[in-house]
């Protein structure tokens, strides 16, 4: 009896030392594919935060260059990008820098359609913007139109005509508004008022007369008057 008891004993210790074996094996087994779903889960958050970055840096580059193109219109100087703009990946700074950049633009935007749709006075500044971008629509860029701003505005803090202040008014020749017309009333009945009766009027008046803005510069400054 002792000795069946001892082999009873041994075989239950057997079974039992089987079924820890089988138990920790299973277990092993169960726990692989979920460090393998934590990987997976881990690397595709990393990809949509990487696909994220991406877009956000292509929207701040897109309002970014927006911006610029517009200031150029304007002959403004570019807004700069900050130090942060260019070392920064989070996507919550990116988020804020991307609403910054669109802000910029739309209001650099709004500024320039209501200088380029205004036909009420402008002061110098606009005016001059206004004037460049209607010279442009005649193709007097480059060479002409700096003639043409030369003729019209100020160069050395010196001025030929008005300086492109629509209330210009010459007491001695009685020419006024931005070309210097003479007299003011043939620039139409709102010129006093409109810079952009005064400049169309003026661009008119020098391509029918000396066909491009370098000449009537030539003249101006030969003859004292154009």
């Amino acid at each position: 009896m002792p000795h069946r008891r001892t082999v009873m004993a041994g075989l239950v210790c057997l079974l039992c030392a089987a079924a820890c074996v089988s138990f920790w094996s299973s277990a092993a087994a169960t726990d692989k594919p979920a460090e393998k779903s934590n990987s997976a889960r881990s690397a595709e958050q990393t990809m949509r935060q990487r696909v994220e970055t991406s877009k956000l840096k292509k929207s701040i580059n897109f309002y970014r260059q927006a911006t610029w193109r517009t200031q150029d219109t304007l002959q403004k100087p570019h807004t700069r990008s900050s130090y942060s703009d260019r070392r920064i990946d989070g996507p919550a700074y990116l988020k804020w820098e991307s609403r910054l950049w669109r802000h910029r633009w739309l209001a650099i935007k709004h500024y320039a359609q209501h200088i380029l749709a205004s036909r009420g006075y402008l002061p110098p500044t606009q005016a001059r913007i206004l004037g460049r971008y209607m010279a442009a629509k005649q193709g007097w860029i480059g060479r002409q139109w700096q003639c043409l701003d030369w003729l019209w505005g100020t160069k050395g803090g010196k001025r030929l005509e008005s300086g492109w202040y629509a209330r210009a008014d010459n007491p001695s020749s009685h020419a006024h508004g931005i070309p210097q017309a003479y007299p003011g009333s043939k620039m139409g009945p709102s010129w006093y008022e409109s810079a952009y009766a005064q400049i169309r009027w003026g661009l008119g008046y020098i391509r029918d007369k000396f066909h491009t803005p370098c000449q009537a510069l030539s003249v101006r400054l030969s003859q004292g008057s154009y």
